[in-house]
């Protein structure tokens, strides 16, 4: 078993907080698995690349169709993003 988690958004930049959260992680898995936090050396990359991504998941056809209104939500309820998101 292997945990890989990416780092990114202005938190990550917070002090020491890779160190910790790789800790925190080995702690909670079995004692087998493999556990890997990364983080871009760069704050300036790391602060941004959360609207990066999310800039280019938002420009995909795919993800385009699965957008729904708040009065879709409202009208189905919390299962709905099931649906439209398989």
């Amino acid at each position: 078993d292997f945990n890989l988690t990416q780092l990114a958004g202005g938190t990550a930049s917070m002090q020491q907080l890779k160190e910790r959260l790789e800790k925190d992680l080995l702690e909670e898995s079995p004692q087998a698995a493999r556990v890997k936090v990364l983080a871009s050396g760069n704050a300036t990359e790391r602060r941004f690349s959360v609207w990066i991504g999310g800039s280019i998941l938002a420009s995909l056809g795919s993800f385009q169709q699965m957008w729904f209104s708040k009065s879709e939500f409202e009208e189905h309820g919390a299962s709905y993003v099931q649906r439209k998101c398989p």
